[in-house]
């Protein structure tokens, strides 16, 4: 009986290194963006210029971030992803070709979409921001907004799915 006792410990050792691994993976707040990351072709419909334009979405990761450049024929922007642990969002901050900013933060309502929410600026004067980023299957949507006149307009509204590998 003495074996019995070894093995039914070792047993639940065993199960219990399982379960903590298995919590720390779940409890990993990136992973909910982390698919993000690689190179993504998107079709883009703008609120000016070209409907249906094609546009790339590249995202490389960085520790706690994910760095991101979207450009498209008339619109490109940079800015990062990310979690923060204090307040238990994530963090979208970013900035256009046309001089706008905006800071974005999110909490996580499913696995499969993100809906930030925040304040941009251009040309001095601030505005409220909106962003969808939708995880559906091989493929992303990433739809923004923002509220002019109490109004929500629609800046971009992208599906992207993932570029093959370069060689």
């Amino acid at each position: 009986m003495l074996y019995s006792g070894k093995f039914l410990m070792l047993g639940t050792l065993a199960l219990s290194v399982l379960l903590t691994a298995a919590s720390t993976r779940a409890a990993d707040p990136l992973a909910n963006i982390r698919y993000l990351v690689g190179n993504w072709s998107c079709v883009s419909k703008s609120a000016e210029g070209a409907e249906n334009s094609k546009a790339s979405f590249r995202t490389t990761f960085a520790p706690n971030v994910l760095a991101y450049a979207f450009e498209a024929p008339d619109y490109s922007a940079t800015g990062y992803l990310g979690y923060d642990s204090k307040t238990h969002r994530y963090f979208d901050v970013y900035s256009d070709l046309f001089g706008g900013t905006a800071r974005e933060t999110a909490v996580a309502t499913s696995g499969a979409q993100l809906t930030f929410a925040g304040m941009g600026q251009y040309d001095a004067k601030p505005f409220a921001v909106r962003e969808t980023i939708t995880h559906i299957g091989a493929k992303m949507e990433d739809r923004s907004e923002m509220q002019t006149r109490k109004t929500w307009t629609l800046q971009a509204d992208s599906t992207c799915s993932r570029s093959p590998a370069k060689m």
